[in-house]
């Protein structure tokens, strides 16, 4: 996965060791400074104006409190979204509850299908829609719902609001 806020709830279920943890997180983090650094080199002449589009930044009348709770309730939701479609509790009661046919096991994460047709089912559909539905909630808040997404750009652009 690329997004801290996905490992720190693998961590917290036990799905990820410590180790592999922070490994991810450096990894997610670092990737970011690094696509920030990829944009550094392509333009001629990059500016801290440029690095500020990059950044998202919540609307200036915004209040705090709102912006963080907005963040939280759709990092929680993509993440309740991905476990729920991706991971093996909720995929053995869905198995026992629905007839539909395992297509891919690998590693803890299962992908289920409905039909022979299809090659990966509806997890890709509903962690998409929920971004979706999350990115026209988040409104004013600029809804990152990824921690990684913003780090690059803070640290080049100054912005960490």
């Amino acid at each position: 996965n690329l997004n801290p806020a996905i490992s720190f709830a693998l961590w917290l279920t036990g799905r990820l060791s410590n180790r592999k943890f922070i490994l991810y997180v450096v990894a997610q983090l670092s990737a970011s400074v690094f696509s920030m650094f990829i944009i550094f080199l392509t333009f001629s002449n990059p500016t801290i104006e440029m690095y500020k589009l990059v950044a998202i930044k919540p609307a200036e009348e915004e209040q705090l409190w709102r912006v963080f709770f907005t963040q939280v309730l759709g990092t929680f939701l993509l993440t309740y979204v991905a476990f729920t479609m991706g991971y093996e509790e909720a995929a053995l009661l869905k198995k026992a509850e629905s007839k539909v046919k395992k297509i891919h096991a690998s590693d803890g994460l299962y992908l289920f299908s409905s039909s022979p047709q299809s090659k990966t089912g509806f997890a890709p559909f509903a962690v998409g829609f929920i971004v979706f539905v999350c990115a026209c909630y988040g409104g004013s808040s600029g809804c990152a719902l990824n921690p990684s997404r913003m780090f690059g750009p803070a640290i080049f652009s100054g912005v960490w609001d």
